[in-house]
């Protein structure tokens, strides 16, 4: 990893480089630590490969737990698949709740909104340019929150249109 310091300063790279580090620290990995580390990669790639095979879904490791998304005055961003409705529909209830939506991630973006179906090109590693730039905005102080679409949909009932 130090030889690759450049994986390491991004996303998803810092993650794990982060958690290997500490893991290493007392030059001892335990059982605890080997578990610890395997359960990171398989959130951070959506599962076992067994589940990888089946299926397409989003990292975990990349979420903000929020208890509800505000929508009045507040800017979005959807990537990925969604299960609510097509991209267009959700963009409609972003809307009709005085949301406002943009179709790139930016330094003004309040939530970016990760369909729960991901993508089938993050089945294979890439997690697309939204995520990787929100990430790295949040990595340089933005306040963007990246949300699962299932928290979005949710907030969609105590937010009436």
């Amino acid at each position: 990893m130090n030889e690759n310091e450049n994986i390491s300063m991004s996303w998803p790279g810092d993650v794990v480089h982060a958690r290997v580090k500490n893991v290493l620290a007392d030059g001892v990995v335990s059982d605890d630590e080997r578990k610890y580390l395997l359960e990171t990669l398989q959130k951070l790639i959506g599962g076992t490969l067994e589940e990888l095979q089946q299926t397409t879904h989003v990292s975990e490791l990349m979420l903000d737990d929020v208890p509800s998304v505000n929508f009045s005055g507040h800017t979005f961003c959807l990537t990925g698949e969604f299960v609510f409705a097509p991209r267009s529909l959700c963009a409609e209830a972003i809307e009709r709740r005085g949301g406002k939506v943009a179709t790139a991630v930016s330094k003004k973006l309040n939530y970016l909104v990760v369909g729960g179906l991901g993508s089938p090109e993050w089945k294979h590693g890439s997690f697309g340019t939204k995520v990787e730039k929100a990430m790295a905005l949040k990595r340089a102080g933005a306040s963007l929150l990246v949300v699962h679409e299932d928290r979005w949909a949710n907030s969609l009932s105590s937010n009436p249109a």
